[in-house]
């Protein structure tokens, strides 16, 4: 961080020098004390006007609006439209925390008013308070007698580029910022009924604010405010942000905001959180200001701002480094940039009353360097799991709203290839704010923001925050996502669902034929032409012999093509050939039931199932470290960790070590009772390393593997000339590399039956 700083720093020196001699000039008292009361006036008038303006049009030059911002104008959109505050109607999801901020969008989208535009246009506005707020309170705290015509906090402030940045940004960051700051200033004029309201609004607007709410009123309280000033500060907060708490908690069912569990923010992750707040310490020029404010709060400790400060600024910086920070630099730091510059100013003055030229002249070269912007994350760059967001969704058109973004781009080529098509196919993206506001298709968050199974499910590495849970492709098979930014099936069949759309590559994650003639109207369309494939595919079957292959195949064909598209021949002629495989040479496979006819011509025999239910695992020899601390049979652990399973699993991947243990189960023997044997597999593919098998005898007559897919894949033997004798069933993990893991879903033997009519039969 420092290699970048210093460069940085040198480059803009003449930033430095402006603001050491404009500090120099505010800060002595006997400079403004030989200007009339008027002159002074107007001067600060003049300061202030260009401060705010200097700081609106910088904004306007940085204008940018957040993916995340759409996600809130969706659920505004939504309400407006009287479908709920949902994200996706029908489901109850809280993926905003931002109360009244979404609110306030969905009256801009009331009234007609493009959301984007309008929560611009607020963020400057709310921006320029903040300054003005700023302003006065450093002349309100300023020693007395001392108090300045410029106020170097608010020069500050509207510069900085932290604030700047977010200013426009379309999230709600500057008025929960302001609110808090104006909270601040109401409880220092003794108005407690709105110094509460404004509070609980900041809280309503972010709910990490409830940390300046409480440690105002705990400072409140130790200044000798009476009883009835801190029941009106409370009132709000009983009267108003409770209810709403309760309602929102019935509406949605969850304590917390869905965010909270999707960013894991229950656990603690310390390390970044202190690279994140390092980041902000060196890159917004706060390691030249931390003297200054440290001494305010020894100067001010019994006072309310001080005791404010002594008690929100470490419980709030403590909070983000639990938390791990956040992705955007600097962003949940805005709301204590203010406070601290005020602080910073305070000290400045005190010294200089109390006759300490040099300190006050160090501190004013320190801050003036400090005063610098300084780009400590590049633009496009991810740099110590923190990003300069801004420079992902620069704002290149105000009216109509249009942004330089992937998210962006998506949305529009979605929207014209297929929402204008009459077309709504349900979508599994990462970026879904953009291009679930402006498609309003239905939408799978896949970083779990907006979706409930994702963001509970555990983490086995940390990483970015906010990027750390992502869908699986089971779990995106399972939600019947049609499209899809991420690959869901193992080679060779990821080559055979992309398509270019918007200069992506999607992959189409099921088959619909209105769908795919939609998106070959694009230039690039689909890379492969699926049906002429299919047909080619089919035409080859008599010499394909390797049966592991062609049960893969089935699998994919089944659950990409057939699950949605009614071809009866051409899926009983794939079914057909594993068919011949599957059988002994003397058996008639014209005469057998095809595997998706299979269920209507047998009935299970219930006895002789293995459901890998907790009391099944008595019947299983278990050796190896796979499951040394952790149970062999289970259910999944979140929803969608598999496709396609049915209860209880028996699964090699240890939750915390992965792929990396082995194991080896062999059953206790059990009679052969039926004709078919129907299991479900998946897992890794390596017939010696990764099986199932079945052996009678002592000798494998059966075996089958998966195909590098946690989706369930159904596998047929044929065990009717094995009636009557004993068998024992072999599950072998002894791959530790990538893949190397196998599930087993539940294994049950079909008893043919002779009841049905020889049309069925």
């Amino acid at each position: 961080m420092l290699s970048r700083l210093v460069p940085e720093l040198i480059s803009k020196w003449e930033i430095a020098l402006f603001f050491f001699l404009l500090a120099l000039v505010s800060v002595p008292p006997q400079l403004h004390r030989r200007l009339g009361t008027r002159q002074r006036a107007a001067i600060s008038r003049v300061v202030l006007f260009v401060a705010v303006a200097s700081g609106i049009i910088w904004g306007i030059k940085l204008s940018w609006i957040s993916d995340d911002a759409f996600i809130s104008y969706r659920y505004a959109a939504n309400l407006a439209e009287a479908k709920g505050l949902v994200f996706n109607p029908g489901e109850r999801v809280e993926g905003y925390t931002n109360f009244l901020w979404t609110m306030l969008s969905a009256m801009f989208i009331a009234l007609g008013i493009d959301p984007g535009q309008g929560s611009i246009v607020v963020g400057l506005c709310c921006f320029a308070s903040l300054i003005a707020l700023v302003w006065r309170l450093a002349r309100a705290l300023s020693p007395r007698g001392e108090a300045p015509a410029v106020s170097i906090a608010a020069i500050w402030v509207a510069t900085n580029a932290v604030m700047v940045s977010f200013s426009t940004s379309g999230l709600e960051t500057m008025a929960a910022a302001a609110f808090a700051l104006l909270a601040l200033q109401r409880a220092l004029a003794g108005a407690a009924t709105s110094c509460g309201l404004l509070g609980v609004a900041a809280i309503m607007t972010h709910p990490d604010h409830a940390i300046f709410f409480l440690t105002l009123g705990v400072a409140m309280a130790m200044s000798g405010r009476n009883r009835a000033d801190l029941i009106r500060y409370a009132a709000p907060f009983l009267l108003i942000y409770l209810p709403y708490f309760f309602w929102r908690w019935c509406y949605y069912g969850d304590f917390f905001p869905n965010t909270f569990y999707a960013k894991s923010a229950q656990l603690s992750y310390f390390s970044q959180g202190g690279v994140y707040l390092l980041s902000f310490f060196i890159g917004s020029g706060f390691w030249a200001a931390s003297p200054l404010i440290l001494y305010t709060l020894f100067l001010r400790r019994h006072s309310l701002f001080g005791r404010y400060l002594l008690f929100s600024v470490p419980l709030y910086l403590f909070y983000l480094a639990k938390i791990g920070g956040d992705f955007m630099y600097g962003r949940l730091l805005v709301s204590l940039i203010a406070p601290l510059l005020i602080a910073a100013e305070v000290a400045l003055r005190e010294l200089w009353s109390r006759g300490r030229y040099c300190a006050v002249g160090l501190s004013l070269l320190l801050l003036s360097i400090a005063a610098v912007p300084v780009e400590l994350i590049r633009p496009w760059e991810q740099k110590w799991g923190i990003s300069d967001e801004r420079s992902f969704y620069r704002l290149k058109s105000f009216s109509p709203i249009i942004i330089d973004s992937i998210g962006f781009r998506w949305a529009r080529s979605f929207k014209r290839q297929l929402v204008d098509q009459g077309l709504r196919p349900t979508l599994g993206v990462h970026r879904v704010g953009m291009v679930g506001y402006f498609t309003r298709l239905k939408v799978v968050d896949l970083f779990g923001i907006t979706n409930r199974d994702i963001a509970r499910r555990p983490i086995s590495r940390r990483g970015r925050p906010g990027h750390e849970k992502s869908a699986t492709s089971p779990y995106i098979v399972a939600s019947e996502v049609d499209i899809s930014d991420t690959e869901v099936y193992p080679e060779p069949y990821d080559q055979w669902t992309r398509f270019v759309l918007g200069k992506t590559v999607f992959q189409l994650v099921h088959y619909e034929p209105a769908t795919v003639k939609a998106l070959q109207r694009e230039k690039g369309g689909l890379m492969i032409d699926f049906d002429r494939l299919l047909d080619a595919y089919l035409s080859s079957l008599p010499r394909q012999r390797d049966r592991e292959q062609l049960a893969c195949d089935a699998w994919f064909f089944q659950e990409f093509y057939f699950s949605r598209v009614d071809q009866p021949e051409k899926r009983r002629a794939l079914e057909r050939r594993l068919l011949e495989l599957s059988l002994p040479s003397e058996v008639d496979a014209s005469r057998w039931a095809m595997p998706a006819d299979f269920r209507r011509s047998h009935r299970p025999n219930a006895a002789s199932a293995i459901h890998f239910d907790p009391e099944d695992e008595r019947r299983f020899e278990i050796n190896g470290a796979a499951f040394a601390e952790t149970k062999i049979f289970r259910q999944p652990i979140w929803r969608g960790e598999l496709a396609r399973n049915h209860g209880s699993i028996l699964s090699t991947y240890h939750p915390h070590k992965g792929d990396e243990p082995i194991a080896h189960l062999i059953s206790e023997p059990f009679e052969l009772i039926g004709d078919v044997m129907e299991l479900g597999l998946a897992g890794g593919r390596n017939s010696r390393m990764e099986r199932v098998a079945l052996m009678i005898d002592e000798k494998i007559v059966f075996s089958a593997t998966g195909c590098n897919a946690d989706m369930i894949g159904q596998r047929l033997w044929y065990i009717s000339p094995y009636r009557g004798k004993k068998a024992r069933l072999q599950i072998i993990d002894g791959e530790r590399g990538p893949w190397g893991h196998i599930i087993v879903d539940e294994v049950v033997q079909w008893v043919y039956d002779r009841g049905l009519s020889g049309g069925d039969k």
